[in-house]
């Protein structure tokens, strides 16, 4: 089924459909720890917080967005 899934989903994309699909990933403690440390780190801070908040935010949602599971 993931599979027929994931080649819908690829052909409606070619044909330029709008598909929303929801997927998930499962952290374990330590890396939630680890972002999250230095996200709140950053998101407290008084001056070059935006900047700071970017710094994470980027690779972060690099790591949380790929290898999801449908």
């Amino acid at each position: 089924m993931k599979a027929k899934t994931l080649i819908d989903l690829d052909q409606f994309s070619k044909d330029g459909l709008r598909t929303l699909a929801f997927a998930e990933k499962v952290l374990d403690d330590e890396e939630f720890s680890a972002w999250y440390e230095k996200y709140q780190a950053a998101s407290n801070l008084l001056e070059g917080r935006e900047e700071e908040v970017t710094t994470i935010a980027l690779p972060s949602i690099f790591f949380l967005e790929t290898h999801l599971n449908v």
